[in-house]
């Protein structure tokens, strides 16, 4: 079950960063706290996310430009690595 839980917080449209406050996570166990995903791509195909669980009061921008930016070069060295093999 929490497997499912944890797929849906992360789930999200390709190459766009979410950010969800307190209740908006739909998990109680959250609710006082905030989560800021990015999905990224290898190939060009969705691939996975990086999140940030953090508390309510936190510097959104900066927290969401830091993890799109992780995600992409994510997303980057695993289709580098893909194209080699």
């Amino acid at each position: 079950m929490e497997r499912e839980l944890l797929a849906e917080l992360l789930a999200g449209k390709q190459n766009r960063t979410q950010i969800k406050i307190g209740t908006e996570t739909g998990q109680n166990a959250l609710a006082e706290s905030s989560v800021i995903c990015s999905r990224y791509s290898v190939n060009g195909r969705d691939a996975g996310a990086v999140a940030v669980i953090g508390p309510m009061r936190m510097q959104y921008a900066h927290v969401a430009a830091q993890t799109a930016y992780v995600a992409d070069r994510v997303g980057e060295m695993l289709t580098r690595i893909m194209r080699e093999e």
